[in-house]
């Protein structure tokens, strides 16, 4: 796996307020989409990928939620999305926006107390995930996935997981180091795997169709 990790001596970057964005979704959406990714990745092929599969989601009608950081694939995810003027929405703690700030063109945004806090707001809200690459933070998302399918929680209840294991120059998958412990944890159906955004779309279609409330 690859990425970086933030700097400890970040200066605050902006002291951004809050945006008010509470659009509902349009009535048209298909599908409700989380991106757990990198926000310090910075490899520019990485970034383009972000930026493409915000836009596909958009032009295929599925709303694009995402940690709302401005930065790295996170702030790709979210441009793509709203420059293809998709319902786009995202939660953000405090203390991430001090240093970051916020993207523009949230349709919606939720303010979380704690990194735990957004996950869980964005967990409860959305029926399908797709894993992007990332660092720590998006494979503790990824498990936080898993245990809650593990519990049988309603929060998880027939909600897909995608992993794009998204190959490099050299054709190797940026998860191939962590999918054979997935292998060894999760249960067969826990998630899916592609190697392309072509891959995770038909997913999401597929689910999209099959997906029923619990």
């Amino acid at each position: 796996m690859q990425g970086e990790f933030p700097d400890p001596n970040r200066e605050i970057a902006c002291n951004t307020e809050i945006p008010e964005a509470d659009a509902p979704p349009s009535a048209d959406l298909i599908g409700f989409v989380c991106v757990f990714c990198s926000a310090t990745l910075k490899d520019s092929s990485y970034i383009a990928d972000g930026e493409e599969l915000g836009r596909r989601l958009a032009e295929n009608k599925f709303c694009c939620v995402s940690g709302a950081g401005k930065s790295g694939i996170m702030g790709a995810v979210v441009l793509g999305s709203v420059a293809a003027g998709g319902w786009t929405a995202g939660s953000n703690v405090p203390h991430i926006i001090e240093l970051e700030g916020l993207p523009e063109g949230l349709s919606c945004f939720w303010l979380s107390q704690d990194i735990y806090t957004r996950m869980e707001v964005m967990i409860e809200n959305l029926v399908s995930f797709v894993i992007f690459p990332g660092g720590a933070g998006t494979v503790q998302e990824l498990f936080a996935l898993m245990i809650f399918k593990h519990e049988g929680s309603d929060l998880m209840k027939g909600k897909k997981v995608v992993i794009f294991n998204r190959p490099d120059e050299n054709g190797v998958g940026f998860w191939d180091a962590l999918l054979p412990l997935m292998e060894e944890v999760c249960e067969p159906g826990d998630y899916d795997i592609t190697t392309s955004l072509d891959g995770v779309m038909r997913l999401l279609k597929e689910h999209a169709g099959e997906f029923e409330p619990a």
